[in-house]
C-alpha cells in the first residue's frame, strides 16, 4: 500500500513538474530556433530582401510565445484558492465546534486546522495554503457550511468533516492535496493562456494558437490522471468518515447531500431571489434563518425524504473528480458494521448540526449581511409575507401581459379579465388563439400550424391563472400568504375557491369554453 501510494505521489509530482519542463522548453526551443534561424538568414552576404520580413515573423512568434508561456507559468505557480467567504470563529466564539473538530483530526490522523470559517453554502473543505508547488504543508483552514448544518444531524455532520479532514490524513489518502494542486496550477495556466489567446477581435501573436493547444493537450492529461488519483483518494476518505463518524451517519450524510444542495437552490431562487428581484430582501438574520424553517416544513421534508430515495442512475466519468454518490453510498455499507446507529429519534426529530453554534443568531446575522452586502443593492428588508405577495403579484403582472396586452388591442381599451371571458363568450376565443405568438416550445419542436393551437391553450392557461391573481390580490378578493410549500407565495380565495379557479381555467379551454365557474371566482 505504502509502495502504491508512493508511485501515485511520484506520478503526480512528475506531472507538475514537467508542465513547468514544458513552459521551459517552449521558450528554449523558440531561442534555439531564433538563432538557428538568424544564422540561416543572415549569416551570408547574399541574403534575399525577404530576409529582414522573415526574421520579422519569427521574432513576432517568439514574442508571442513568451508572452503565453510566462503568462501560464506566472498564474501557474501564484494559484492560490480564491478569496475566502463566510465569518471565522476562534475557539472563544464557537468552542463546541472547534472541540469537535480538534477530536475528529486526532482520531484522523492530521493536525486540525489553525482557522475555522462558517459559510453561506451546502459544503464543507479544508483548504492548504501549500508551499514549494503543494508539495510542503500550510496553514489549514476549514470551511463549514451553515445550511449544511441546518440539513445534517450531529453524526452526520461529523462524517463530513471527518471525510474533509480524511483527504490530510498521513495514513490513507495524503495524495488528495497534492493532485489537487496539480490540477489546480495546470487549470490556471490554461485560464491565463485562454484569456491570452481566445478573445475574438483581440490581437494575436503568430504561433500562440498553436502552444495553447499543447497546453490544452497537456492539461487533459493531468486532468484524466489527478481525477483518477482523486476519486481513489474520495473512496479513501470515506473509509475515514466511516471509521470517525460511524458507518451509518457517513452513508447518511452522502445521502442527504444532493437534496440538500438542490433544497438550498431552490430556497435562494424561490424565496430569496423573488424578493430581491423586487428589490426585497429579509432581515439579516432571516437569510439563512429562512432556509433552517424550510426544511423543517412538513412538506418540504417529505420532498426531501423522495429525494434521498430516489435510485441515482449518475455514471462515472474520466474527468469527473468524486465517484457516483450511489457508488460511494455502497463502498461505505460495505464495510463492517460498527455497530453505531444514525441519531435516535425517540424524543422528536434527531437534533440538527446547527445547534453545536453558540450565539446562533449573531452567526445567521454575520452571514446574512455579508450575503446581502454581495449580491443586494437598495433592497429594502420586509418580513417573509411582504415578500410572497409582492413577488407574487409582481410575477402575476409579468406572466399574464401578453394575453392583456392582446386583448387590449381587440377591445381598444386597458383590459381586465371579464373583458376576456367577454371575448370568450362572444365565440372570438379561436380569433384569441390565432393572434397569440407561438410559443417557444411549438416553435422548438417544430410543431406543424394545426397542433400549435394545443401549445397555445397551455400558455393561455398560465396566462389567465396569474392575471387572476393580478386583479383578485389587489382588489382584496384574494390574499397572498407566505408558505414554505409553495412557490412565491399561495393565494387564498374567500370561501376556500382555489379549487374552483383552477378548474374554471381549464373550463374556459375545452372544446365548449365554459364561463360560468370564473365567473363565481372574478366577478364583473
Amino acid at each position: 500500500m505504502r509502495m502504491a501510494t508512493l508511485g501515485r505521489a511520484a506520478k503526480i509530482v512528475a506531472l507538475l513538474l514537467g508542465f513547468y519542463l514544458l513552459c521551459l522548453l517552449l521558450l528554449v526551443g523558440m531561442v534555439v530556433l531564433d538563432v538557428f534561424a538568424f544564422k540561416l538568414l543572415f549569416g551570408t552576404t547574399n541574403a534575399g530582401w525577404h530576409a529582414p520580413k522573415l526574421a520579422l515573423v519569427l521574432l513576432a512568434a517568439t514574442v508571442g510565445i513568451f508572452i503565453v508561456v510566462v503568462r501560464g507559468l506566472f498564474v501557474s505557480v501564484r494559484v492560490r484558492r480564491k478569496d475566502l467567504t463566510g465569518i471565522p470563529v476562534g475557539p472563544a466564539d464557537q468552542p463546541e465546534l472547534w472541540r469537535r473538530v480538534n477530536a475528529l483530526a486526532e482520531v484522523v490522523g492530521t493536525r486540525p486546522p489553525a482557522e475555522i470559517r462558517l459559510v453561506p453554502e451546502v459544503n464543507a473543505a479544508v483548504l492548504e495554503h501549500a508551499h514549494l508547488m503543494g508539495l510542503l504543508p500550510g496553514k489549514r483552514r476549514m470551511m463549514v457550511g451553515v445550511p449544511l448544518m441546518q440539513a445534517l444531524t450531529v453524526p452526520e455532520l461529523e462524517a463530513v468533516l471527518a471525510h474533509e479532514l480524511g483527504h490530510y490524513s498521513d495514513r490513507h489518502s495524503r495524495l488528495a492535496p497534492l493532485a489537487g494542486r496539480a490540477r489546480a496550477g495546470v487549470m490556471a495556466a490554461m485560464q491565463a493562456v485562454s484569456k491570452q489567446v481566445g478573445k475574438s477581435g483581440k490581437f494575436q501573436w503568430p504561433g500562440s494558437q498553436i502552444y495553447a493547444e499543447l497546453f490544452r493537450a497537456y492539461a487533459i492529461l493531468v486532468l484524466k490522471q489527478t481525477f483518477a488519483i482523486s476519486r481513489e483518494q474520495e473512496y479513501a476518505a470515506d473509509r475515514i468518515a466511516a471509521t470517525a463518524g460511524g458507518r451509518e451517519n457517513a452513508a447518511s450524510a452522502l445521502r442527504k447531500l444532493p437534496a440538500t444542495d438542490a433544497a438550498y437552490d431552490l430556497y435562494l431562487n424561490e424565496f430569496i431571489g423573488r424578493g430581491l428581484a423586487r428589490k426585497l430582501a429579509p432581515p439579516p438574520v432571516e437569510v439563512l434563518g429562512g432556509f433552517g424553517e424550510f426544511l423543517a416544513d412538513p412538506e418540504r421534508a417529505k420532498q426531501m425524504a423522495k429525494f434521498d430515495d430516489a435510485d441515482d442512475e449518475q455514471e462515472a466519468h474520466a474527468f469527473d473528480s468524486h465517484p457516483p454518490i450511489p457508488d460511494r453510498i455502497a463502498a461505505i455499507m460495505a464495510l463492517p458494521d460498527d455497530g453505531r446507529a444514525p441519531a435516535p429519534a425517540a424524543d422528536g426529530p434527531p437534533t440538527r448540526a446547527f445547534a453545536l453554534l453558540a450565539n446562533p443568531y449573531a452567526v445567521l446575522t454575520a452571514l446574512g449581511q455579508q450575503m446581502l452586502r454581495e449580491h443586494v443593492a437598495g433592497a429594502q428588508i420586509a418580513d417573509w409575507e411582504t415578500i410572497a405577495r409582492t413577488a407574487r403579484i409582481g410575477s402575476a403582472q409579468e406572466n399574464s401581459q401578453p394575453i392583456v396586452h392582446l386583448v387590449s388591442t381587440m377591445i381598444g381599451r386597458p383590459a381586465r379579465f371579464t373583458d376576456f371571458l367577454a371575448l370568450v363568450e362572444a365565440g372570438r376565443l379561436p380569433e384569441i388563439l390565432d393572434r397569440m405568438d407561438h410559443t417557444e416550445t411549438a416553435r422548438k419542436l417544430n410543431v406543424p400550424p394545426p397542433a400549435q393551437r394545443e401549445f397555445k391553450k397551455n400558455a393561455l392557461g398560465r396566462m389567465l391563472a396569474a392575471w387572476a391573481v393580478f386583479e383578485l390580490v389587489p382588489s382584496g378578493r384574494a390574499t397572498i400568504r407566505h408558505s414554505w410549500s409553495g412557490f412565491g407565495g399561495e393565494m387564498q380565495l374567500a370561501g376556500g375557491q382555489e379549487k374552483t379557479l383552477g378548474e374554471g381555467v381549464e373550463a374556459l379551454l375545452t372544446m365548449w369554453p365554459d364561463t360560468a365557474l370564473i365567473r363565481q371566482v372574478v366577478p364583473a
